[in-house]
């Protein structure tokens, strides 16, 4: 995994800042506003967060997100390079959704990896 980490290095990529994380403007972005939410602390687990880093990182998504005025969003975590974390920097995608034709599909991740299951069917 990439060391060390390129978000604390670029701090004019920085779109909002608080106390304990930031997010930073996705340089590959998958859609119109994927972000990354980042602990300023240079950890490499999830669980390596702290209740002030984890409460800082919700409120800091919650604000970015109010402020795309997004109709829907998706927050995803890759953990560990086996789950294609590249980053050794914990970190959050946000996806927001604006448009319902660019929607996810319906069952998310499970029909993405088809395995829709039988209720949505």
């Amino acid at each position: 995994m990439i060391r060390p980490s390129p978000f604390l290095v670029k701090p004019e990529r920085w779109l909002l800042e608080s106390n304990f994380s930031f997010i930073f403007d996705n340089e590959f972005p998958v859609l119109k506003g994927h972000a990354l939410v980042v602990p300023k602390r240079e950890i490499e687990n999830f669980f390596d967060l702290n209740d002030d880093e984890w409460r800082d990182i919700k409120d800091l998504s919650q604000k970015y997100l109010k402020s795309l005025s997004a109709l829907g969003f998706n927050l995803v975590v890759n953990g560990g390079e086996i789950a294609g974390q590249s980053v050794a920097h914990f970190h959050i995608h946000i996806f927001p959704h604006f448009e319902p034709h660019h929607m996810m599909l319906k069952g998310g991740y499970s029909n993405a990896f088809g395995h829709l299951p039988n209720y949505y069917r």
